[in-house]
């Protein structure tokens, strides 16, 4: 009548010890991890929060002073590894201002679309040192070059490939439309 008690309770301990010790081996092979992650708009830098396995006690590090530390970075999982890296490794291109204040060397002010080319095209703006040239380009320029796009803050980027998306699909639906109707 006990038997299958037993072996429940048989089975729970058997599961805590594995438990206990895949804690332990990730505390001794691992003793760091990432807590929190927090992007700084103003200097685009990222910090995370870091905390020792097993404790309440926790510190904050740039992304670049973790890739820089080989040995402290040992004592990371490789999930986090690759996070640390791509944080140091991806930053925004700025540009520094009259101010102090950090932007982005492109700008969109206003988007447009020419119905006599069917194409939409977008006002930018670009800050140099001592000036600020606004120019009218349209998505086709601004869609060949990567290095272009980076220039742009995040939002922008992702304006610019909404807008290229929704432009293909149009595009191919007047395609499909035409073959089949030929005669209009």
């Amino acid at each position: 009548m006990y038997k299958p008690l037993t072996r429940f309770t048989d089975f729970i301990s058997w599961a805590l010890k594995q438990y206990r010790e895949i804690m332990e081996y990730t505390t001794r092979n691992f003793p760091f991890r990432i807590v929190d992650t927090q992007r700084s708009t103003r200097t685009g830098e990222t910090l995370f929060t870091i905390q020792f396995v097993g404790k309440s006690t926790v510190f904050k590090m740039s992304a670049d002073q973790l890739a820089e530390d080989d040995d402290l970075i040992q004592g990371f999982a490789p999930r986090d590894v690759k996070k640390i890296i791509k944080a140091s490794l991806i930053k925004p291109k700025l540009t520094v201002v009259q101010g102090g204040a950090q932007q982005t060397p492109y700008k969109i002010i206003a988007k447009n679309f020419e119905r006599k080319q069917a194409k939409p095209s977008y006002v930018i703006e670009q800050v140099l040192e001592n000036q600020t040239i606004t120019k009218t380009v349209h998505l086709d320029e601004m869609t060949q070059s990567k290095e272009i796009l980076l220039k742009f803050s995040k939002q922008d980027i992702f304006e610019i490939a909404y807008t290229a998306g929704a432009n293909s699909i149009l595009h191919a639906q007047d395609d499909i439309a035409r073959k089949e109707h030929p005669s209009q």
